[in-house]
């Protein structure tokens, strides 16, 4: 582990993997319930079963990647191999995973997509928990490791924009919506699987097939990162608001349009909200310097609040240049929402490294991934949920000389009501419980700091541990 500075090539292709993590995460969020509900004309309670039955097998998945992660001694390193494989895979899951099937029965339907969704979930798996687990490894410095996730999030939100922008518009580039959406699956599968030749090839692991094996394997490989406190709080934060995010993002597309009938203007909705994000991004570094991560944090999620509430509670006739404005204004919120969680991620793993003695960094990105998808997967349900109970009609399907088209239908009071609620009421609550734990982070810079001097202790690397007071009052704070 070093001290240095990482070099911008690095970090750029380190960064670049998250067009991945953050893009495909992002279209499911804004487009896959309604490309479910209204495209392959399957229920809205159904479509967030779909979603939730994928959770169920990633909180088996998820975990268990992680230890593998952890376990696994090539030439190559423990994570490279999965890498090269993810190349392949990725680009065959999204391409099933945006593919409109047209069979005849609801039940042919809902069972092609159940599949296609834990094909996705599964390789999404295989290739962002080693992926995530290799930054604490690539630098130990406190700032280096923002500088790291800056670069990483920029191309988060740069997925997010495209994500924003494009899909629809190549969707709308052809007569029949499923040839569409089968040329767009085609696109986003190339561009989300060509990373990981790049990172697989750049970002060198040492050859550890000499490493001393792993104790036996237990169940609590699984759960060890959460007995940590700090761990813990991370995860309520990430949750809180992640979950808002994937909630804000599939309101967005419903309210968009059904409550302001303007459906044409959701790439220019979305766009103002991600470019606002990236254009944020560059002061985070330097407001965390100031501030500390925490404060960063909870200023953030206030933003977001008003930002989200004032979209939520705008007449149906306001103008797309105030429903811009107000996406613009809670980019700001979520960028910082967003990107300082995971800052804090990998100083979060060196608090596991004093509590159990050994790098288990796969066992702390199998559980964020799998909280993650977890986020997701409830946002998604929750949402499908309420709609249907409100009363939520599909859109009219017609094929006329072999072109599928929509038209939608006018929705009831209830449904647009339920529509607005989602999206505020959720998310003030949600971002509440983000700034409550963001309070109470214990990991600041200079704690960080004697962590570090002891780690560097017990890896042989430094001389003199902590004082047994200082030492036990560390793992008091952290643990």
């Amino acid at each position: 582990m070093s001290m240095k500075k990482l070099p911008p090539s690095t970090k750029l292709i380190f960064g670049s993997a998250d067009l991945f993590g953050g893009g495909a995460l992002n279209m499911v969020g804004f487009y896959y319930l309604i490309f479910l509900t209204d495209v392959l004309q399957i229920s809205p309670a159904y479509a967030g079963v779909i979603v939730l039955v994928s959770r169920a097998w990633d909180a088996v998945s998820d975990p268990i990647m992680g230890v593998l992660v952890d376990r696994t001694r090539t030439r190559i390193g423990k994570r490279r191999p999965y890498f090269f494989v993810g190349i392949g895979t990725v680009f065959v899951a999204i391409v099933l995973l945006w593919h409109p099937v047209a069979f005849a029965e609801e039940a042919a339907r809902f069972l092609f997509a159940l599949f296609a969704f834990l094909f996705f979930s599964t390789v999404s798996t295989t290739v962002m928990i080693p992926y995530l687990s290799m930054q604490p490894e690539l630098t130990d410095d406190y700032h280096e490791r923002t500088s790291l996730n800056l670069y990483k999030m920029a191309f988060s939100f740069l997925a997010g924009i495209l994500a924003a922008l494009f899909p629809m518009q190549i969707v709308a580039a052809f007569p029949d919506i499923r040839t569409g959406y089968r040329v767009m699956g085609l696109c986003f599968a190339a561009l989300y699987a060509l990373p990981w030749l790049g990172i697989a090839l750049h970002i060198k692991e040492r050859d550890n097939r000499s490493d001393p094996p792993p104790p036996r394997f237990s169940l609590a490989d699984f759960i060890a990162p959460l007995r940590i406190r700090t761990f813990r709080l991370l995860i309520g934060i990430y949750l809180g608001a992640f979950l808002t995010l994937d909630i804000m993002s599939s309101m967005i597309a419903f309210a968009l349009t059904h409550v302001f009938g303007r459906p044409e203007v959701l790439n220019l909705v979305l766009g103002a909200l991600i470019v606002c994000q990236l254009f944020f991004l560059p002061f985070l570094g330097s407001l965390t310097r100031r501030y500390g991560k925490h404060r960063v944090l909870v200023g953030a999620a206030m933003v977001w609040i008003v930002g989200v509430t004032g979209i939520a509670f705008a007449p149906a006739a306001v103008p797309t240049a105030v429903l811009m404005a107000l996406a613009a204004f809670s980019g700001i919120g979520v960028s910082g929402s967003l990107v300082v969680p995971w800052t804090m991620y990998p100083d979060a793993v060196d608090v596991g490294y004093l509590v159990i003695g050994r790098d288990i960094a796969g066992s702390f990105s199998g559980l964020m991934i799998f909280f993650r998808k977890t986020a997701s997967a409830a946002a998604l349900f929750l949402v499908g949920f309420f709609l249907d109970v409100a009363g939520y009609v599909k859109p009219i399907q017609e094929t006329v000389n072999g072109v599928t088209t929509n038209t939608n239908v006018t929705q009831s009071a209830a449904v647009l009501l339920t529509m607005r609620l989602l999206l505020c009421v959720l998310p003030f609550l949600l971002l509440g419980v983000v700034i409550l734990l963001a309070r109470r982070y214990p990991l600041t810079h200079d704690i960080h700091g004697r962590l570090q001097r002891h780690i560097r202790y017990l890896k042989g690397e430094e001389d003199t541990p902590l004082g047994v007071e200082e030492l036990e009052n560390l793992k008091e704070r952290l643990v």
